[in-house]
């Protein structure tokens, strides 16, 4: 899923998210990571996030991937 913009205030800017980055996958609480393909899949998977859970991003960002 390709990040289109980012909210300055919010939780995505402190994350270190830029337009243009590609979530690939989604990690929450030390769980086993969902691949994200689609739109469809990261609303499915970010509507299972909570508060206090701690989730991680597999992002590629111009052909390089990061945590």
């Amino acid at each position: 899923m390709v990040v289109v913009g980012v909210n300055q205030s919010f939780t995505d800017a402190r994350a270190g998210l830029k337009e243009g980055d590609v979530i690939t996958e989604i990690r929450i609480n030390g769980g086993e990571p969902a691949t994200i393909a689609s739109v469809k899949q990261y609303d499915r998977v970010a509507g299972k996030i909570k508060h206090g859970d701690t989730v991680l991003l597999l992002v590629d960002r111009k052909g390089s991937t990061s945590l």
